[in-house]
């Protein structure tokens, strides 16, 4: 129990400092910001906390909370990104004080680190709608028996089917499966995200998925977040078989 809380409180530190950082970060960097420092703090920080809420709130679902989610989701990314950035921007800020320490840096930075972010996530959000890249890996195995040469198996994960990801996606993910014909397919956790996902559909869309040898699957994180019986329940119709699951 005390490694679980542990671990917990490590997650939420990260989590909170990331958000502390961009709201510092922006005070520092734009000074002549229209706003006091403690509204762009207060600001963050509402961010900050909005996150799990709308989670929680998918499960009264409606469209005001679909909607939040998604927000919710796109700012997390846009954060995570902003944070990579505003990191490299401190180092190169760093460099250029002790390098000539009369260059006035900052402004241009800063404006650069606002571009790299804004230039980031619009990239993000469209490699995130494409399709899928299949990528052939040949796993030589000594003892494997000659009648098995040449056996395929097809992994699928993350798709994380919900808020973000719509059902199409895993029909359009379902047909490419299929043309390379895999002798066996496994499902390598996070299905579903947390919310009411339309497991009936994903069930549905799931049993399309054709291998010689069947369907095998093994839990992620996010089954647990979205309800762990609804996600066994939503493999099992799916035809997937579990072969492995967390204690």
């Amino acid at each position: 129990m005390l490694h679980i809380l542990g671990f917990l409180t490590v997650v939420i530190l990260v989590y909170l400092g990331m958000q502390y950082y961009v709201a510092f970060w922006l005070i520092r960097s734009f000074p002549g910001l229209p706003v006091a420092p403690a509204v762009v703090r207060a600001v963050v920080l509402g961010l900050a906390l909005l996150f799990p809420l709308s989670i929680y709130l998918l499960r009264h679902a409606s469209p005001a909370t679909h909607s939040l989610a998604t927000v919710m989701y796109v700012w997390t990314g846009v954060l995570l990104i902003w944070v990579f950035w505003a990191a490299c921007g401190d180092v190169l800020l760093l460099a250029a004080s002790r390098l000539t320490p009369s260059l006035r840096a900052r402004p241009f930075i800063a404006w650069g680190v606002l571009a790299a972010v804004a230039l980031s996530s619009v990239y993000a959000v469209w490699n995130a709608g494409r399709l899928p890249r299949g990528k052939e890996v040949e796993v030589p195995l000594p003892r494997l028996p000659h009648s098995l040469d040449g056996f395929t198996v097809v992994q699928i994960s993350d798709l994380h089917l919900g808020v973000t990801v719509p059902l199409e996606r895993f029909e359009s993910i379902v047909s490419l499966v299929n043309g390379l014909r895999p002798d066996l397919i496994v499902l390598t956790g996070d299905l579903v995200d947390p919310g009411p996902a339309p497991e009936e559909a994903i069930a549905r869309i799931g049993t399309c998925l054709k291998a010689r040898h069947g369907k095998l699957a093994v839990l992620g994180n996010h089954e647990y977040y979205h309800g762990l019986e609804a996600a066994l329940e939503c493999y099992k119709r799916c035809g997937a078989r579990i072969v492995l699951r967390a204690p």
